[in-house]
């Protein structure tokens, strides 16, 4: 857990640096584009834990929804790679 805020707080600051000149990959820019965020925040957090608690693998919440977060880090440290 700790990695993942370290991570969030190192993105947030070299987003901020890049300002508008920050370039998003195509399935980020399409979404963006049409007004949606994608990414892995709380309301998605919220709807996967939901969807999760009413079917029969509620078991594997903790794992899913941590899987998630690393994808979604993983995929911002390879846009902010992309900035260089």
């Amino acid at each position: 857990m700790i990695i993942i805020i370290f991570g969030v707080l190192f993105l947030w600051s070299w987003i901020k640096k890049c300002g508008e000149n920050f370039k998003r990959t195509r399935i980020k820019k399409f979404f963006y584009d049409r007004g949606i965020l994608f990414g892995m925040d709380v309301t998605l957090q919220c709807l996967v834990t939901t969807l999760m608690l009413i079917t029969p693998y509620r078991e594997y919440l903790f794992l899913v929804n941590t899987v998630l977060w690393v994808v979604d880090l993983i995929y911002r440290l390879y846009e902010v790679q992309m900035q260089k």
